[in-house]
């Protein structure tokens, strides 16, 4: 082979390792960038779970005798909660950390669904705390309406208590996650 011939080979050579290296080195670096960005996103989730998991044990060791009442399904035990959840104002307060959260629930991850699901429920519980008053008062004349409301507010007190324990849940499987924050 002459050196021209060997010149166009090594070109040729250096052409087909140039168009490797252009495609390789973005995608490398894009990879990077995206397991950066997931490790920041996972620390950033495990930041705000740790701040909600205590509050949030809190407040499901503070109400579990009303959802352990709830649990019956007896008459007498969800008149008796609803009175309960009527008349004491710190049963639906939301602890602090999750209403300080309350705008950035995304940042949870995986987590981010039940909790939202909470402030759901929460929501509708307070909602209906004005109706759970008069319904513990008696003030209803007609039995079968007192009777449909007994039931939609123990629905939505038994679903704002499963809620809580999914998120405290949710909230503690991201916490014990063993996933790897270096690749």
């Amino acid at each position: 082979m002459t050196s021209s011939e060997w010149a166009a080979w090594l070109q040729a050579v250096g052409s087909v390792l140039a168009i490797g290296a252009a495609v390789y080195v973005p995608n490398a670096i894009q990879r990077r960038q995206e397991r950066v960005r997931e490790t920041a996103d996972l620390l950033i989730a495990r930041d705000r779970a740790l701040s909600l998991v205590y509050p949030l044990k809190q407040w499901m060791q503070r109400t579990a005798p009303w959802s352990d009442a709830l649990a019956t399904n007896e008459v007498r035990n969800e008149l008796m909660v609803i009175g309960w959840v009527a008349t004491r104002t710190d049963t639906l307060e939301l602890p602090d950390a999750l209403n300080n959260l309350k705008g950035n629930l995304h940042e949870l991850g995986k987590a981010a669904k039940p909790v939202q699901n909470l402030v759901y429920w929460h929501g509708v519980a307070v909602a209906d705390r004005s109706a759970m008053n008069s319904l513990a008062r008696g003030d209803f004349a007609e039995e079968q309406e007192a009777r449909m409301l007994r039931r939609q507010h123990a629905t939505t007190l038994r679903n704002l208590f499963a809620a809580m324990s999914a998120s405290y849940e949710a909230v503690s499987q991201l916490l014990a996650e063993k996933q790897s924050l270096h690749r």
